[in-house]
């Protein structure tokens, strides 16, 4: 013992300690690093999960009963297209149509190898509905864990209308694909910044706007995403997505010169808004409580 501890020292019950700071762990954890409740993880089953259930879930949905019921009108439209010559289809996008020129070529080019029978003409949509779910469910997984990216993407594939729209022959399961795709590449952009991230964010918004140029609305919200959280890349969006847009400008015009096809869609007013929840969604309480949530 050292000789020049005192009496006072050796009598104590609680030995006095001197020059020493004790850390004081604070009860409610708050000081401490806790890995998030859902953070990622590189296991390759997390990795795969979120995008493959949620594919393979909308596939299969897509799927059963492809065949039923029959074409209905706006799709003989494009069953029209797929048995007419290419002549004959360019012909007619002169008068009709021309806004969705691109989804006609391509379902044209689709009914040369896999005809033209309701399955044939539909299948195109279930991939593409089935390439979206995967899609929401990597984004999910990408913004907030795993967990939530197969929750997500599960949610998406059981809407009623993504059921509707990949058994459907028309552009719109297409125009979801690319909206998605796009917003994916956007997240990878500004988090994750590689040289080639831009050009593939324009790419998709490019086909976007080729496939249907009114979603091309999407772009407002991307770019509140952008300026409000990571304005540092606010250059790069604005060039990608502004060139993206450009494809689209003749498609408008030519839109604009057939606008008497759509003349008889009454404006719209306060019903058309109250409807709109379950147009969208298949389900008007789903639609609206999606809406709350969003």
């Amino acid at each position: 013992m050292d000789s020049r501890t005192n009496e006072r020292d050796l009598t104590a019950v609680i030995p006095r300690l001197r020059n020493m700071q004790l850390a004081r762990r604070d009860p409610w954890g708050e000081d401490e690093s806790h890995p998030p409740l859902d953070a990622p993880t590189d296991a390759p089953r997390t990795r795969v999960t979120p995008w493959l259930v949620p594919g393979l879930l909308m596939a299969a949905l897509g799927l059963t009963g492809i065949g039923r019921p029959a074409l209905w009108t706006d799709e003989l439209a494009t069953w029209g297209v797929a048995r007419s010559s290419w002549s004959e289809m360019f012909a007619l996008l002169r008068w009709v149509d021309a806004i969705i020129g691109p989804y006609y070529t391509l379902i044209r080019g689709w009914a040369e190898l896999a005809g033209t029978s309701d399955t044939a003409l539909r299948l195109p949509s279930v991939l593409a509905m089935t390439g979206a779910a995967a899609l929401v469910g990597a984004l999910g997984a990408q913004l907030a864990g795993p967990r939530t990216g197969l929750t997500a993407g599960l949610l998406f594939a059981l809407l009623p209308a993504a059921s509707r729209f990949a058994q459907e022959a028309r552009v719109y399961a297409f125009v979801v694909f690319c909206a998605v795709l796009a917003t994916y590449l956007l997240v990878q952009a500004v988090t994750r910044p590689r040289p080639w991230r831009w050009p593939a964010y324009l790419l998709a918004v490019a086909a976007l706007g080729v496939l249907h140029p009114i979603a091309l609305l999407l772009l407002a919200a991307h770019g509140w995403v952008v300026l409000a959280q990571h304005r540092d890349r606010a250059v790069g969006w604005l060039l990608a997505a502004t060139v993206g847009a450009l494809p689209a400008l003749p498609l408008l015009r030519l839109g604009n010169q057939q606008k008497s096809q759509v003349a008889w869609i009454p404006p719209a007013d306060a019903q058309t808004l109250l409807t709109l929840p379950r147009e969208i969604v298949g389900v008007a309480w789903i639609g609206l409580l999606l809406g709350v949530l969003a």
